[in-house]
């Protein structure tokens, strides 16, 4: 009797990282599937890539492992489950589009995708999306009221958890064993997954300078002014071609696909 009631007491104090397992692996899966298009798909992206399915599952592992560190343990699941899955279902809707799947650049565009809108979704599928939207957000607001306790082993747990998966990415990085296919990144995706590849989109905007040019904009565009000035003040000799080089970088897209256009 007594070891019944210890038990009850244990896995009532220890739910948690069971479930923290079983949603990471479920979530993983449920991307790869939403990634794929089909559940054999994701059974054979196992079978033949389960060095890379455990590189996302690990990635996922370590994003829920921030649950350990809060007492909000169940809001703190639904909201990291409800970001995994938003990132998987616009990465599938973009990836339709746009014929490249989704990246940490597209953060950049996001004033630009926001006036392009209506030319994809309807009104009607706006307000729905909207609706559901905000239901979801008000149901993991009242799961924060669910709390359970944090323990030390949970901080040591989260701080291991996380340290192996940086050093783990860091080498996988460095070795290239997972490089992403600049040439056709939506192969890329399905190759090595969403989770992995996301975040690998993060990499080349660590430490870079690219905003840099932001400030400097206004010599850039001078020096671009007075060049174009005095090449249209020099002389043009007749029969040589103007020395002009465009450059054009569209993604794949079927055109038929916008609204109005």
């Amino acid at each position: 009797m007594l070891n019944q009631k210890r038990t009850k007491q244990l896995l009532r104090s220890n739910w948690y990282y069971g479930v923290w397992i079983l949603v990471s692996f479920l979530l993983t899966f449920m991307m790869q599937w939403v990634q794929l298009g089909s559940f054999p798909n994701v059974l054979q992206f196992i079978h033949e890539s389960t060095f890379y399915f455990v590189v996302n599952f690990v990635i996922v592992l370590a994003s829920m492992s921030l649950v350990l560190l809060v007492k909000q343990k169940v809001f703190m699941f639904s909201l990291i489950t409800f970001l995994w899955s938003f990132l998987s279902l616009a990465n599938a809707i973009v990836a339709h589009f746009r014929g490249t799947p989704l990246m940490f650049s597209d953060v950049f565009l996001i004033k630009e995708a926001v006036k392009l809108v209506d030319l994809y979704f309807t009104s009607a599928t706006m307000i729905t999306f909207v609706g559901l939207l905000v239901i979801l957000m008000i149901v993991i607001g009242f799961l924060w009221k669910i709390k359970s306790p944090v323990k030390k082993i949970d901080y040591v747990l989260c701080g291991v958890i996380l340290s192996c998966t940086t050093l783990g990415l860091y080498t996988v990085e460095r070795n290239d064993w997972m490089a992403p296919i600049k040439s056709n990144y939506m192969k890329s995706y399905q190759t090595y997954g969403f989770s992995y590849s996301i975040l690998n989109s993060i990499y080349p905007y660590l430490g870079s300078n690219q905003l840099v040019y932001d400030e400097n904009i206004d010599e850039i565009m001078n020096a671009m002014s007075l060049a174009v000035e005095a090449q249209m003040s020099s002389a043009i000799d007749s029969e040589s071609p103007y020395n002009l080089i465009v450059v054009q970088l569209e993604s794949f897209m079927d055109p038929l696909l916008i609204q109005g256009g």
